[in-house]
């Protein structure tokens, strides 16, 4: 068996096979995909553990979810081993991590293995989605008896008034410069301003002054408590939180008409995140902001597209008053989709498949120069 070392992603370091296990995050995101990648890849030959778990000098590839903290912890592997095979995987939403799109920190990678689209015919780099698993819920309560809308998110700051951690490496915003990572100022602004906290902190406020609507807030940071490492950073309470934490956001969203599934960032670099799956796969009807190119993917008749209305009142007023035959035929829509073949390459299946075809790859063509 051709042993793969996996280093997990350094926001959320699941050793001794953790990922395989709990998956990303408290939810266990992407657990099953990533199960599913190694039960198939051990029928053609390779084993998948994380680094902690098998000598890495006995390693073919070096597999990085997402960059590492320092390019000196990276660099040292790779001088460490410097027969493997490196492979970066991206993961991560743009707004969080942009300098893992600087082509100067990939190219220090014999391989790429991401969701961004653009630049694929580059030598080494791959294309994937973001894969999901697919559920099923009884989300068939009655249109009468259903909220108008709510939302399920932390309320976070991101950019340069972001949490910080540690450290000078720990800035918002710069701090991956001082880890030794290229990191364009350029992109930093243009992040900064295609980040969607903002704007989901701006509907939930003016959700307060649409009458009779009904929008609920689920998640952290919205109590008035602080968001960001600036401790004068306004975050005054808002009045329609309901619960800080919560078991199943599924089975929340399926007790509301709409569920607000903005990304945390707006472009077109293929990041789709779960949030538009989850509203669906529960009954509820998305409310999407984020991909520009959603419906290259999703079609336009599952969801409502924020990018349509002319102001957030408009959009809150319209779900709001949305009746129901054409609430249905939405909600109707999105059952067709998430039943369908057009969802297939998103799933934890497609997923599974993808990384096998990667790694087959790899064991055919060997490193490739991308200059590092």
């Amino acid at each position: 068996m051709k042993l793969v070392s996996i280093w997990p992603s350094p926001w959320d370091y699941r050793l001794r096979d953790g990922i395989f296990e709990s998956g990303f995050s408290i939810r266990g995101s992407f657990k099953r995909a990533y199960n599913l990648w190694r039960e198939r890849a051990a029928k053609v030959g390779f084993s998948l553990h994380t680094w902690d778990m098998r000598p890495v000098e006995e390693a073919k590839v070096l597999w990085f979810i997402n960059l590492t903290k320092t390019k000196k912890e990276f660099m040292d592997i790779k001088k460490k081993y410097p027969t493997a095979v490196t492979v970066l995987q991206i993961n991560e939403s743009p707004l969080l991590a942009p300098y893992m799109f600087h082509e100067e920190n990939q190219r220090l990678f014999d391989y790429v293995v991401t969701y961004n689209a653009h630049g694929i015919n580059k030598s080494g780099h791959i294309h994937y989605h973001l894969p999901i698993t697919i559920e099923k819920v009884d989300g068939n309560m009655p249109f009468s008896e259903r909220r108008h809308v709510c939302i399920i998110n932390s309320n976070r700051v991101e950019g340069w008034f972001g949490i910080r951690q540690n450290g000078i490496a720990g800035l918002p915003g710069i701090g991956s410069a001082f880890n030794g990572w290229k990191i364009c100022l350029n992109d930093l602004f243009v992040n900064h301003n295609n980040g969607l906290y903002q704007d989901r902190r701006r509907l939930c406020r003016n959700a307060e002054k649409i009458p009779g609507l009904h929008f609920d807030i689920y998640g952290y940071g919205w109590s008035g408590e602080q968001i960001s490492w600036f401790p004068l950073y306004p975050n005054k309470p808002y009045s329609r939180l309901v619960q800080k934490r919560i078991e199943d956001k599924i089975k929340v969203a399926s007790k509301y008409r709409f569920n607000i599934a903005y990304e945390n960032y707006r472009g077109n670099l293929g990041y789709i995140d779960i949030k538009i799956f989850d509203s669906i796969m529960a009954g509820s009807v998305p409310v999407y902001l984020g991909e520009e190119r959603i419906t290259d993917y999703v079609p336009e008749e599952c969801f409502v597209d924020a990018r349509k209305f002319k102001s957030q009142r408009h959009l809150l007023e319209y779900l709001r008053d949305c009746p129901e035959e054409e609430w249905k035929r939405m909600r109707d829509a999105g059952q067709d989709f998430i039943r369908s073949d057009k969802i297939k390459p998103f799933t934890d299946e497609a997923f599974a498949e993808r990384m096998v075809e990667v790694l087959k790859i790899i064991d055919r063509n060997g490193r490739v120069t991308n200059g590092g």
